[in-house]
């Protein structure tokens, strides 16, 4: 049973490694993800204008769960309100691009605002300070995670009393087909089609495993 749990987590690692590099090209180059990250953030409204959330407030402290390539912890360094983020991520691809996308922003320490990169398993936050964080972002995460239960407990203990969790992840009647329709289109207007075709057929592959 141990060799079969390794080789199912060294899969995993592999196939989430492979959708890093991909990931951000096709995404980030749509117009779907950036809205959704901004509506995470609360910058902007999400399509069809209802159900923006308060923006963060100045000065927070933020644990970014599952931070993957850092799209979300780089935004939120890009605002320059002196956020503090804590940038949790397992799967070393990911957590490459990440250091090299937010490199600007990198710190060692929380002493004052910026991005701690931080390598860990999101179902195990052990030694996040307690009460210590103003808000959590599990972007895209939670219906990823062996044990989401646990996660969400330690997220918890890591939230000061009035802090709050923003989560955004897929849902059951999402149409993926549709979706990537709509990829497709931001690709062809933004005339990269032929540039990510490599890119965009890895991530659609992936996302229908």
């Amino acid at each position: 049973r141990y060799k079969r749990d390794l080789f199912a987590t060294l899969k995993r690692e592999m196939i989430w490694s492979e959708y890093a590099l991909s990931y951000d090209s096709v995404l980030l180059a749509s117009s779907v993800y950036p809205e959704l990250l901004n509506h995470v953030i609360g910058e902007a409204v999400p399509a069809g204008g209802k159900g923006k959330l308060n923006q963060i407030g100045r000065g927070s402290r933020i644990v970014d769960v599952g931070a993957g390539t850092g799209n979300v912890a780089r935004l939120l360094a890009q605002l320059k309100r002196g956020h503090v983020v804590f940038a949790i991520e397992n799967n070393p691809g990911m957590l490459d691009l990440l250091n090299s996308k937010c490199s600007p922003y990198l710190r060692f320490d929380d002493n004052g605002p910026g991005i701690l990169a931080i390598k860990q398993d999101a179902s195990m936050l052990f030694g996040l300070p307690e009460a210590s964080f103003d808000c959590a972002i599990l972007n895209n995460v939670a219906y990823a995670l062996e044990d989401p239960v646990a996660c969400f407990r330690q997220v918890r203990a890591a939230l000061k009393p009035k802090g709050e969790i923003r989560v955004s992840g897929p849902q059951k009647s999402t149409d993926l087909d549709k979706l990537f329709t709509r990829f497709a289109e931001d690709l062809e207007a933004a005339g990269r089609t032929a540039e990510l075709k490599d890119d965009f057929d890895r991530v659609r592959e992936i996302n229908q495993k």
